[in-house]
């Protein structure tokens, strides 16, 4: 009985890609739509202050598939219970965080290379990081900003130690997990497939 009702829930369609999505380095289409969603979540449906969203690859178990998408899906790609937390991080510690996202940007050869990102874009030429904007403005480490990121990376997870010490503003005790659901949920009401696409929010050249 019990199985039958968790085998019916899993097995809901709640959505249609007009894709398939995985991660990739220096930017992928699944981190992006879902940085995207989450920030979305976080600003619009959650009413939070926030800059930006930063997410891991390694926290993405799986690719979402071209077609429908079912809840067991998201539960495959996203099997932890990580929530939503707020961070406040002044200039030094962005400065770390932006310097994280380059070292990671130049790796390309495992699921773990990449920073998802949204809210920011960065240019990174060379070995120098050439410009910032988190939003539409350029970054400038006097001031302090706001981030959406889970739990686990708020603690320093990935090694993500520049969270180590931030200031931690709020848990929304929203799951990912959750958010993704009821993103792909709004979406098909309103009869909207899932897309992505490559923006060039990080960029690396020569």
């Amino acid at each position: 009985q019990y199985k039958n009702k968790i085998d019916k829930q899993m097995n809901e369609v709640i959505s249609n890609s007009k894709i398939e999505m995985d991660v990739n380095s220096p930017e992928g289409l699944l981190g992006n739509f879902i940085c995207d969603l989450t920030l979305f979540t976080t600003t619009q449906l959650l009413k939070k202050d926030a800059d930006f969203c930063i997410l891991n690859n390694g926290g993405f178990r799986t690719s979402l598939p071209k077609g429908n998408i079912t809840v067991g899906k998201i539960f495959e790609l996203m099997p932890f219970d990580n929530q939503l937390v707020l961070l406040e991080l002044d200039g030094n510690q962005m400065i770390e965080l932006i310097n994280y996202i380059k070292q990671k940007s130049f790796l390309s050869d495992s699921r773990k290379a990449g920073v998802p990102i949204s809210g920011m874009r960065i240019s990174i030429i060379g070995a120098d990081i050439y410009r910032v904007f988190i939003g539409t403005k350029e970054f400038d480490n006097s001031k302090k900003y706001k981030v959406v990121t889970t739990n686990y990376l708020a603690n320093g997870g990935d090694q993500m130690n520049f969270f180590k010490n931030a200031n931690q503003i709020e848990n929304t005790n929203v799951l990912l997990r959750d958010a993704i659901i009821d993103y792909l949920k709004l979406l098909q009401k309103q009869k909207i497939k899932l897309d992505a696409e490559l923006d060039g929010r990080i960029e690396v050249s020569e």
